[in-house]
């Protein structure tokens, strides 16, 4: 359903407009190098990092993309660190699978 807008003159405001937050995408490397947003992150920078970075955020919200061929035990020690962090949600970014069911 959609609804007809009615136009009004919205008053003017001298504050700048709320920035949107970027999307943070924390990427783990088969070679198990991590970067966040495309910059390498050391392993034991990456939790006083993503901290700085989450503690004036409202959107406590990282993205996950690992690389298949990693050790199970290296993602759960990464997403431990995230956690750690203050980070809220984890989103894990996959693939669809190209397999028929």
């Amino acid at each position: 359903m959609m609804y007809r807008g009615i136009d009004v003159n919205l008053p003017k405001t001298s504050s700048k407009p709320t920035a949107v937050e970027e999307r943070l995408v924390l990427t783990l490397s088969k070679d198990q190098v991590i970067y966040l947003n495309e910059r390498p992150v050391p392993l034991a920078g990456l939790d006083g990092q993503l901290r700085d970075i989450f503690k004036n955020r409202s959107d406590k919200t990282l993205y996950l993309k690992a690389d298949q061929t990693l050790s199970y035990g290296f993602v759960v020690e990464t997403m431990d660190r995230v956690r750690r962090a203050g980070v809220e949600k984890l989103g894990m970014v996959t693939e669809p699978s190209t397999r028929e069911r």
